[in-house]
């Protein structure tokens, strides 16, 4: 009788757990402000583990999975040692950014892509809200998320900044500017996607920057760029 009692609490269990692994949503978006929880787990087969963020309440949602076998040799190891290897494994970053001139060695390089334009004066106190150019209209993440809240955000096919963009980023920039009554000079360099609309521009006046030259004299080049992509990661 106890037997029979502990398998149907174990089937019971089982099915609970997998309606709560398919329902929505599955995984919550990361939250930078929020400290994280990390929850591992290890047998003599392998490990795992979860990265979990509170809601408002509190409550513990998950936000990232990690799991995998255990190689013949590490099946050697103490209990205690697998342990620290679960919670090891788990912070170790699962993707890392490479230039296209270098080669993924133990991993696929991801194909995602996507195109970010940052703008700024010069002493930070005016920074521009984010372009973000992705390849989806609607990716499949922003089902339950509206990124317009944090950026604005458009796409086409590659995930490129093309002309047309640009200009109509110009031109929003522009009337923003004409309805607080500022003019500005506004620095770019010379990308063949950076085209002046034809109509001009009331209250922005470009310069182009000289080809190849030495990124101490661009802002976004001497370490703003990189600051972003660390906060970003």
């Amino acid at each position: 009788m106890l037997l029979g009692y502990g398998v149907q609490n174990m089937n019971k269990h089982s099915k609970l757990l997998k309606i709560h692994f398919i329902s929505k949503p599955v995984l919550y978006i990361y939250d930078p402000s929020k400290p994280c929880h990390l929850i591992t787990d290890a047998s003599g087969l392998g490990v795992a583990g979860v990265l979990k963020q509170p809601d408002e309440q509190g409550i513990l949602h998950p936000i990232a999975y990690y799991s995998r076998k255990l190689h013949p040799y590490e099946q050697n190891y103490t209990a205690s040692e697998i342990e620290t290897l679960a919670i090891i494994n788990s912070l170790i970053p699962d993707r890392t950014l490479a230039h296209k001139d270098e080669n993924c060695r133990g991993v696929k390089r991801m194909k995602q892509r996507i195109t970010v334009l940052l703008c700024c004066n010069s002493t930070g106190t005016d920074k521009r809200r984010l372009l973000i150019i992705g390849k989806s209209a609607k990716p499949r993440c922003f089902r339950n998320f509206s990124p317009h809240f944090y950026c604005t955000y458009t796409s086409n096919r590659k995930a490129w900044m093309t002309s047309s963009i640009f200009q109509e980023w110009l031109l929003q920039f522009n009337k923003q500017l004409v309805s607080k009554g500022r003019r500005i000079l506004l620095l770019l360099d010379n990308a063949t996607s950076h085209c002046v609309p034809n109509d001009g521009l009331s209250n922005i006046n470009i310069h182009f920057l000289p080809p190849n030259m030495t990124t101490s004299l661009k802002p976004l080049d001497s370490g703003i760029i990189k600051s972003f992509k660390a906060q970003y990661r």
